[in-house]
Order: C-alpha cells, then sequence, then structure tokens
C-alpha cells in the first residue's frame, strides 16, 4: 500500500518538475560547401503554464565574447526550430535560446540548449 502511495504521489509531482528545455541536436557548418555559414536544428517542449515567446540560433566566437544570433525559424506543433547564420572563419560554440514566461511576457525566461563546437570556413 505504501509503494502504491508513493507511486502515486511521484507520478503527480514529476510532470511538476519538467520545465522548459531546448535541444541542439544538429550544428552544420558550410553545408553543400557554402563558405561562412552554420545551420543548426534543434527541439524544445515546455513545462504546464510556460509560453513560448521565441528561440534564438547562437553561435559564439570560440576565445571572445562575440555572439551572433538570429531569430530561430519554429514549427509550434512539432517542437521543433532550425536557424541559419551568416559567420566569418573561425571555431563556434552553437546553441539554442528559448525564451518563454510564466504569466508575464515582459519578465522572460531563458533556457540555453546544450552547446556543440563546430569550425566555420
Amino acid at each position: 500500500m505504501n509503494r502504491l502511495v508513493c507511486a502515486s504521489a511521484l507520478l503527480l509531482v514529476v510532470p511538476l518538475l519538467m520545465g522548459a528545455t531546448c535541444t541542439l541536436t544538429e550544428a552544420t557548418a558550410n553545408p553543400n560547401n557554402i563558405p561562412n555559414r552554420l545551420d543548426e536544428k534543434g527541439t524544445y517542449n515546455l513545462g504546464q503554464n510556460e509560453f513560448f515567446l521565441v528561440i534564438f540560433g547562437c553561435a559564439k566566437l570560440t576565445g571572445t565574447n562575440q555572439t551572433t544570433t538570429v531569430d530561430a525559424r519554429t514549427d509550434q506543433q512539432n517542437k521543433t526550430w532550425s536557424a541559419t547564420l551568416q559567420l566569418a572563419a573561425g571555431e563556434y560554440e552553437c546553441y539554442g535560446a528559448l525564451f518563454y514566461h510564466v504569466g508575464n511576457p515582459m519578465n522572460p525566461t531563458i533556457d540555453y540548449s546544450n552547446k556543440l563546437v563546430r569550425m566555420v570556413q
């Protein structure tokens, strides 16, 4: 009986702990040999009472504070995003940034994805 109560409580609490997530699943430097280009693709999820604002595709030039961001194209039905960045040659940390809100859209929260390093030529 105690196990059943504990299992039921866990099933009720776990969904409340799951919040917004942004994941970078693919970062391709110079697709089709196109110079100075980086294509990013990823997924995202929102928790209960979290509302989507925007996702940015981002690339930070390694060893500097220079970051390039673009509005990502999103498919809200499938919870996917993609972005194309035009960059100078160099090594970049690639990631996504999900902006969302809980209640007040003027007070956004940001979830950053995992980072992948790519060399753009």
